[in-house]
């Protein structure tokens, strides 16, 4: 993992792979190794956005699938884009990047979800 630091979201995480970090390099930009294995009990909170149908039982499946991978949702907000969607804006805790990317396929496999991403 490396961060990325920009004038407008401060430090962006990406993985070593990513096309985003390898274009971030290319141009200069200043960035940092980030060891999230330095240690294993401590847990990071990560902004992820959420746009789905409003439907009755949306946020109870929501954190339930959260819940049965080890992850806990820390705060929560709910946008109203029209009567038929909401954007949800959730921290929650991961304890690395794998954990994370399992948080948001778990979440986008729901079938109301229109799409998941860290914000």
């Amino acid at each position: 993992m490396a961060g990325v630091l920009t004038s407008s979201k401060g430090l962006v995480m990406h993985r070593f792979d990513c096309g985003n970090l390898i274009h971030a390099k290319q141009k200069n930009e200043q960035w940092l190794e980030i060891d999230w294995q330095a240690d294993e009990a401590e847990e990071f909170e990560v902004l992820i956005r959420v746009q789905v149908e409003n439907r009755r039982g949306m946020l109870a499946s929501i954190a339930n699938v959260i819940a049965q991978i080890g992850v806990n949702i820390e705060h929560l907000e709910v946008e109203e884009k029209d009567h038929s969607m909401k954007a949800l804006n959730l921290v929650i805790s991961v304890a690395n990047a794998d954990k994370l990317d399992e948080a948001l396929y778990a979440i986008k496999s729901l079938e109301f979800v229109h799409s998941v991403a860290r914000a």
